[in-house]
């Protein structure tokens, strides 16, 4: 058991035939609880971001200020699902310093407690940035004889979900975002990548979710479906397909599972999103034959 002593009291004392004493002791261990709901939510670290120098307007964009801005977003994203416990693993120094203070005489003893506690991740985020450019074309309206200007952001990711303990690849994919002229007009280059790797971290994360985490039926009720994603992991308006899932299928040789087999049976559209849960109702199919735990997927366009 981890923990601090508190105090302690000597029940008992006896020495034996080669002079050693041996000692029982009633002892009070003070165990600290940290904030937060853990549970049953798996653990993540964005690790290992890396990207070439971005262009913006013709000056320079920083590997530094892009990998930061992205880890920013990339936790943010992570943390809004409510599925995961976000680890930092960027704040070494801000940790040290703490952990520095609590091991000095200026504090209690019982502070100790919060040492030893630190969480080990089950999954590490890694990303390679490319071809990260914020553009302004312009061109003239020979009618008008106004001055045009057509703004454009674009990034392309590469990344990989990596299972700490097996080092074994459990996401590996590549996503393009862009951001429009009506998007960015006015906002400096700090804003437009902020708002750039904010957009293409919360669609990375969606996409992970949906491998990790695919969405579920919780009930029906009153002919409505409720969907165990809220705010942040989705969009009202948008449109899902209900899937039947019956039994895991196997790898005859490996043994390893491969998914299960799933059947269509509805088209639904959400309607309100909560915090924690949402909120849809039926587009196509039959409401009656949608059941809890069946899984829930974007319909992609």
């Amino acid at each position: 058991m981890k923990g601090t002593v508190s105090e302690y009291s000597v029940l008992s004392s006896d020495k034996d035939e080669d002079g050693q004493y041996r000692v029982n002791l009633e002892v009070k261990i003070e165990k600290y609880l940290a904030p937060g709901y853990d549970g049953l939510r798996k653990r993540i670290a964005v690790m290992g971001i890396d990207s070439n120098p971005g262009v913006c307007f013709s000056k320079s964009l920083s590997s530094d200020l892009i990998n930061s801005t992205a880890i920013h977003a990339l936790n943010s994203a992570f943390t809004d699902t409510r599925k995961f416990s976000v680890l930092d693993r960027k704040e070494k120094d801000v940790y040290l310093l703490e952990k520095e203070l609590l091991q000095s005489e200026d504090v209690p003893t019982i502070e100790m407690s919060k040492l030893g506690n630190v969480k080990g991740t089950d999954y590490i985020f890694t990303a390679t940035i490319k071809d990260l450019s914020i553009t302004d074309q312009k061109f003239d309206i020979k009618i008008t004889k106004e001055n045009v200007h057509n703004r454009r952001a674009n990034v392309v990711i590469d990344y990989k979900i990596i299972i700490f303990a097996t080092r074994q690849i459990k996401v590996s994919s590549s996503i393009s975002v862009s951001l429009t002229n009506k998007e960015i007009n006015g906002s400096t280059c700090e804003s437009i990548l902020s708002k750039l790797l904010d957009k293409a971290a919360r669609e990375i994360v969606k996409l992970c979710m949906d491998n990790i985490y695919p969405a579920l039926v919780l009930k029906i009720e009153r002919g409505n479906i409720f969907i165990n994603l809220g705010k942040g992991s989705i969009e009202q308006g948008a449109e899902y397909t209900v899937y039947e899932v019956n039994e895991m299928m196997m790898d005859q040789y490996t043994g390893e599972p491969l998914g299960m087999d799933e059947f269509e049976i509805a088209t639904i559209k959400i309607v309100d999103v909560k915090p924690k849960y949402s909120v849809a109702t039926i587009l196509t199919g039959d409401v009656e034959k949608i059941k809890p735990n069946d899984i829930v997927r974007k319909v992609r366009k």
